[in-house]
């Protein structure tokens, strides 16, 4: 192998290392996203199971109290898609871990 070669595969597994390692960020941000968005339906239910019976259960505003939004709704996370990012994210950490080794091995 001749040193271009050489320099190429350095460059090569540096890129495939960066873009690794940024695949992972991205898989980490959907997770906390996911985190936060069945965090807030959690809060919601927790806030539920601590009301007292009360008139309020008849009114509008104690329905909205304990009804989830919208948002809650459309962000929904099923258990499906949790362990798909779960599943996503160890990909990715085993990338990482793969190239940061050849990388290393090759600096030896």
């Amino acid at each position: 192998m001749t040193a271009d070669e050489k320099r190429m595969q350095r460059a090569q597994l540096i890129i495939d290392l960066e873009d690794a390692e940024s695949d992972l960020a991205f898989s980490r941000d959907k997770a906390r996203d996911m985190c936060h968005a069945m965090q807030t339906v959690i809060d919601t239910l927790q806030h539920s199971i601590e009301l007292e019976p009360s008139s309020r259960d008849f009114t509008a505003d104690g329905d909205l109290e304990t009804r989830l939004s919208l948002a809650q709704h459309a962000n929904f996370v099923t258990v499906a898609a949790a362990g798909g990012v779960i599943s996503e994210m160890k990909k990715c950490r085993q990338s990482v871990f793969n190239l940061r080794e050849r990388k290393r091995k090759l600096v030896i």
